[in-house]
């Protein structure tokens, strides 16, 4: 890791497949691995836990405030 933004996203379903996307879009170097090929998988078992932020809205405001944070902590050291 030369400047701390490369990021392994481990299965290439719906999830992992967004997740890179969207890391890679805001300038990160991502590496996407599949065990098998793309979206040969079931997201679905691994994307409950986002469901869960449509049912407990405090999930959504605890993950906002967290991303506040990084990005406060990321402008303090200058990236």
């Amino acid at each position: 890791m030369r400047n701390g933004r490369d990021v392994i996203v481990v299965g290439a379903g719906t999830v992992g497949s967004s997740a890179a996307y969207h890391l890679a879009k805001s300038g990160v170097n991502v590496t996407l691995v599949e065990q098998t090929h793309p979206a040969g998988g079931l997201s679905g078992k691994s994307s409950a836990l986002l469901h869960a932020f449509y049912l407990m809205p405090e999930l959504s405001q605890l993950s906002n405030r967290g991303l506040l944070r990084a990005a406060v902590r990321a402008n303090a050291a200058g990236e």
